[in-house]
């Protein structure tokens, strides 16, 4: 029986798994050790997100609006927020700083084992594989990434999605085609578009050269239903995934329309890109310098362009492209090596540029250094290739102090990128947001980019003791503010709604002009307290001083119009350049006016007929009532008195909204260029707004029926496996146990 378990491969396998979950510790240590990551994206970003899904799942409901951030944003359509994915229940059981470092840890340790059993397919060597799948997991463009979650979540189904391939194309069966279906899946809902779009097509260009290997062995006069009958299941499993994920995909594909994220150019996208002089990092990683050392001197940041993969594997990738050159598959990691690492050079490049414009989707997203992902699982799968030829027929001693060659170095510099502090700081609670709280509304800083560089320098971590913390958390900066319940006029969404966007930039140039409309606009978006530094002043008439606190100064809004309120004029305005030049004439006043929006319906609308053109008079005051409010859903009680009205909601208007008037419907209007308004008849009503969009819907009910098909399968697999095994009569197995 041992030897059995021990030629099944079962026993390598584990000790395997063991080197791989040391290796995982010794790398993410402060994570283990009651400390959270916070800097950057982090504590700026995703832990507040996750820490306001955490509070909706214990609510029992699904995330599907966020109400903090410019007036609401989406949150199911968000591009880097996994809602969908199988480790989201773990958050209704633990904070956000820690679900964030278990789905970190989790992620890193399967990165190596299933870049194991990818390698070792072609290798058939266990140190080979074992070398191959820590220098991938350790890789500086992986551990960097810490600060950026959804890509580490990502990074595993890279070596996972190359396995199933090799065994689909090796063995045709449908139980790999489904094992791929839910690969695809699980990597789309990881929320990270661009390493999904990276690993979709490496998957594709290692299909194509992996069936030209198969085709050179087929009859020529079959060639052409071989390639059909060879593509067929896999393009078949590709959109089963993408099915799958369509709850993740639909809702997306509605944000980025409504988002000036499609109208990035070239330019914009190449933000961060590799430096030739970058290249030196892989051998002498800390060059040039680092922010851990207060030292980085370099253009951007330090782990764009990070490449370290340690210098034991810069020996093997050596020894794999010469000793294996002749190899098809070793010349094609060679290539994605090479070609990935010449698109992360960005626009210096030249490739960059061609692959921007003609290369499809390729323009929806910025950061050319980040093709270095491509290259890092190059470089392992040639590592793994190469350290082969080292360990062929070698003792333990030997592929142990190898694996310690490959796994020290990782080990010594991973902790520098990514800084951390002991989870109780979190809890700390700035003055300045109690405040605000305490007036309600939605907070306002104007030039909070400002702050986000005094505390978040690209070329320095800077302290991370408590006081530090403390005076970062007191800025209230996006999207901090999250945590504390605060909504905020302003804030960072990687893809953001274009319109309230767009007036928030507005309200922030009137401010900077000193023009008294500023507060007027900054009341749209229900702004009523303003915060800026100390050492900034504000003129405006219509701003009170409240306090300073923490450095920071608070003003309220003296225009502030609450959450919804009634006008009984409308103005309809086409055209974006006209509702802004509308919006900022000293003559509006969206406390009696409002700027209608009817788009593409040119036709007259009767409910609109009696308030457009009507005199601008003054509007009925305290005749609206909040009854209701929870993410997704607004209820107010509106007395319109004796005449129609029009009721504006400082609400960012998005489709999957919609309104009903004593339970009939109402047809929601684009109002003052960003919020929602309509008509209100004669009298008291209830009026109610709840957010349903049809592309979640449409997608839950898509990604349902695409899991049904997956249980399907599994269930067929298994019932065919039981009815398929040997029947062993009673008396065969009472005679079998007697011997």
């Amino acid at each position: 029986m041992y030897k059995a378990f021990r030629d099944t491969g079962i026993n390598r396998n584990f000790r395997a798994y063991l080197v791989f979950l040391l290796f995982d510790i010794l790398l993410l240590l402060p994570l283990l050790q009651g400390r959270a990551l916070y800097w950057g994206d982090i504590l700026l970003y995703f832990e507040p997100m996750h820490h306001f899904e955490r509070e909706m799942l214990l609510q029992g409901q699904i995330p599907l609006w966020n109400p903090y951030l410019l007036g609401g944003q989406p949150f199911v359509g968000n591009p880097q927020m996994w809602v969908f994915f199988p480790t989201t229940p773990l958050l209704a059981y633990v904070p956000a700083w820690l679900y964030l470092n278990i789905v970190c840890f989790v992620s890193i340790l399967l990165c190596g084992i299933f870049f194991y059993h990818f390698l070792f397919r072609w290798t058939r060597s266990g140190w080979a594989s074992l070398m191959g799948g820590m220098t991938y997991m350790g890789s500086a463009c992986i551990i960097a990434r810490l600060q950026f979650p959804p890509m580490v979540l990502s990074a595993p189904f890279c070596p996972l999605l190359l396995l199933l391939i090799d065994k689909q194309l090796d063995a045709p069966h449908i139980k790999s085609c489904v094992k791929i279906a839910l690969t695809v899946g699980l990597l789309v809902l990881a929320a990270h578009p661009q390493m999904a779009y990276f690993i979709l097509g490496i998957g594709t260009v290692y299909t194509l050269l992996r069936l030209w290997d198969f085709a050179s062995l087929q009859e020529p006069e079959k060639i052409v239903k071989w390639w059909i009958r060879s593509l067929f299941p896999l393009v078949l499993a590709l959109l089963w995934g993408i099915a799958l994920s369509a709850v993740q995909v639909l809702p997306v594909l509605q944000l980025t329309r409504e988002s000036p994220r499609v109208e990035m150019d070239v330019k914009e996208a190449n933000r961060f890109y590799l430096e030739p002089k970058h290249l030196l990092t892989l051998i002498l990683p800390h060059y040039w310098g680092h922010p851990a050392t207060s030292d980085y001197r370099e253009r951007g940041n330090a782990w764009e362009p990070a490449l370290f993969i340690g210098w034991l594997p810069i020996l093997f990738i050596g020894v794999a492209v010469k000793s294996f050159r002749k190899r098809r598959v070793v010349a094609f990691w060679f290539v994605v090596a090479a070609v990935s690492m010449w698109l992360a050079f960005g626009m210096h490049g030249g490739l960059f540029w061609l692959a921007f414009y003609y290369l499809p989707g390729l323009s929806r997203f910025h950061d050319p250094a980040r093709f270095l992902y491509l290259t890092t699982v190059a470089f392992a799968f040639l590592t793994g290739i190469g350290a082969k030829a080292f360990v062929e027929k070698s003792g333990f001693i030997k592929g142990a102090v190898l694996v310690c060659g490959v796994a020290l170095p990782l080990i010594a510099y991973s902790p520098e990128w990514n800084p951390t502090i002991p989870y109780q700081q979190l809890d700390y609670v700035p003055q300045i947001a109690q405040t605000h709280l305490n007036r309600g509304g939605r907070l306002y800083i104007p030039h909070y980019v400002n702050l986000w560089r005094r505390y978040v320098n690209y070329n320095d971590y800077g302290r991370n003791d408590r006081r530090t913390m403390q005076a970062f958390m007191n800025t209230l900066i996006p999207n901090i503010g999250m945590r504390y319940g605060t909504e905020m006029v302003y804030g960072y969404e990687p893809v953001p709604v274009a319109a309230p966007l767009i007036l928030e930039g507005l309200i922030t140039l009137e401010l900077d002009r000193g023009e008294p409309i500023a507060t007027r606009l900054m009341s749209l978006l229900n702004g009523t307290t303003l915060i800026q530094v100390t050492e900034e002043d504000v003129f405006n008439a219509r701003l009170k001083h409240l306090t300073t606190q923490g450095g920071m100064k608070a003003y309220h809004n003296r225009d502030s119009l609450g959450e919804a309120w009634l006008v009984r004029s409308v103005r309809r305005v086409e055209g974006r350049r006209r509702i802004l030049a509308t919006l900022t004439d000293p003559a509006f006043n969206p406390a009696l006016e409002a700027v209608v929006t009817l788009g593409d319906d040119s036709k007259p609308v009767a409910e609109l007929e009696a308030l457009e053109g009507s005199a601008v008079t003054n509007s009925p005051t305290n005749t609206v009532k909040s009854e209701q409010r929870k993410t997704d859903r607004l209820v107010f009680t509106v007395d319109s008195g004796d005449k129609p009205s029009f009721l504006v909601v400082s609400l960012a208007a998005y489709p999957g909204w919609k309104a009903d008037c004593d339970g009939t419907p109402l047809r929601l209007y684009r109002t003052d260029e960003a919020i929602f308004g309509m008509a209100i008849p004669v009298g008291r009503h209830t009026v109610t707004l709840t957010y349903q969009p049809a592309a979640f819907r449409i997608g839950l009910f898509i990604s349902l029926l695409a899991l049904g098909g997956i249980l399907g399968c599994v269930g067929y697999l298994w019932f065919s496996r039981e009815q398929n095994k040997p029947k062993i009569l009673k008396a065969d197995l009472e005679r079998h146990n007697e011997e």
